[in-house]
């Protein structure tokens, strides 16, 4: 049986929800149920249990999953863990969500009078993640009608004494700008399902997420889930998304180890244009930052700056953490496995990208 420290277990539960992002067709639900439960027996998560969903959405019939989530509970703590999914790379859906940071919208359960705003496409994604449907799981298997996740906690909270369970959310990525907010979304909305406060704790383990909202949202997340313990790798590009500072620093990020790129510097200045005016903050008071360094075996000399620039992004986004925490990386996720696949992929934005500024000028 594997022990875990909590950050590494935390990071294991949020990049768990990811696993199935490239199923298709009849079933999903059961399909990445399987995916889930597979990793955690391949990384020996006995401590928790799979028991709501996952829920997926998917906008177009046949495609990938756009959206998932899913709930694990430890009886021995009784904690909730809500796991929700990050980007999945073949989801115009999800990264329309990413990306769509150019506009703001106010908190929808804001009690308080508070300003706060959050990017448009992170309000798009949670109002997914509200009404996602799934079915309670028994022992590994789907059991009952589809519910929501409010609703599933609602028959759950019922049989307990209040105080006496905890709730925590997760996720990379996508994932980790994410989850805070469903924290949040669910400390807010206690009342509606939850109404004997059976929940006495809110808590949030993200990692790898951009920031979500402006400064004054992050003061009004701060003062409501001030247990958030964010994990990121110093040099991950997606955490230095959507702040000014960060933006900037992203064109050095990798320097001396890979030169400069005209490709990423446009990209970047071009996403600095699209939130100059919106002060994004990283919400969430305790700081687990990991020291990534550049790592050199994955850097070609033949190959454009850009293009390594890209490669080293992968690796540090989703590889560093597993490495960072001492895990075993997912064989999936293993960027010596994909290397010639991500290569042709970043050969493709950055001829994109150089199309794009010749006809911007």
């Amino acid at each position: 049986m594997a022990t875990y420290s909590t950050i590494q277990e935390m990071f294991l539960l949020n990049i768990s929800s990811n696993k199935g992002a490239s199923l298709t067709g009849p079933n999903l639900e059961d399909q990445i149920l399987q995916k889930i439960l597979a990793f955690y027996k391949d990384y020996q998560i006995n401590d928790w249990q799979v028991v709501w969903g996952p829920g997926v959405y998917v906008k177009t019939q046949g495609h990938t999953p756009d959206n998932v989530a899913y709930i694990a509970y430890n009886a021995t703590t009784s904690s909730y863990f809500l796991s929700v999914a990050g980007t999945n790379p073949l989801s115009i859906v999800d990264w329309m969500e990413d990306l769509n940071t150019g506009t703001t919208v106010a908190w929808p359960w804001n009690t308080t009078g508070n300003s706060g705003q959050i990017a448009a496409g992170s309000n798009d994604a949670l109002g997914v993640i509200v009404n996602l449907q799934g079915r309670e799981v028994v022992g590994g298997v789907h059991s009952g009608d589809p519910m929501t996740i409010q609703a599933y906690l609602q028959t759950v909270t019922g049989q307990k004494t209040p105080g006496s369970c905890s709730l925590i959310t997760g996720g990379h990525s996508l994932g980790g700008a994410l989850s805070p907010l469903a924290a949040l979304w669910l400390a807010d909305t206690q009342d509606a399902y939850d109404p004997a406060k059976v929940i006495g704790n809110f808590s949030s383990w993200p990692s790898a997420g951009p920031t979500a909202g402006d400064a004054d949202f992050k003061a009004y997340y701060d003062s409501r889930i001030p247990q958030t313990y964010r994990i990121h790798n110093t040099i991950d590009v997606v955490p230095h998304a959507w702040n000014l500072a960060d933006l900037n620093a992203i064109k050095t990020l990798y320097a001396p180890g890979i030169g400069h790129s005209d490709c990423v510097d446009w990209l970047v200045d071009r996403e600095i244009k699209k939130v100059q005016s919106i002060d994004y903050q990283q919400a969430g008071l305790q700081d687990k930052s990991l020291s990534g360094t550049v790592n050199p075996s994955i850097i070609k000399r033949y190959l454009p700056n850009g293009i390594n620039f890209g490669l080293q992004l992968d690796y540090q986004h989703i590889n560093a953490y597993f490495d960072l925490l001492g895990l075993t990386t997912d064989p999936s996720y293993k960027i010596e496995n994909i290397l010639s696949q991500r290569e042709a992929y970043w050969s493709g934005v950055a001829a994109t990208v150089k199309t794009a500024s010749r006809v911007s000028q």
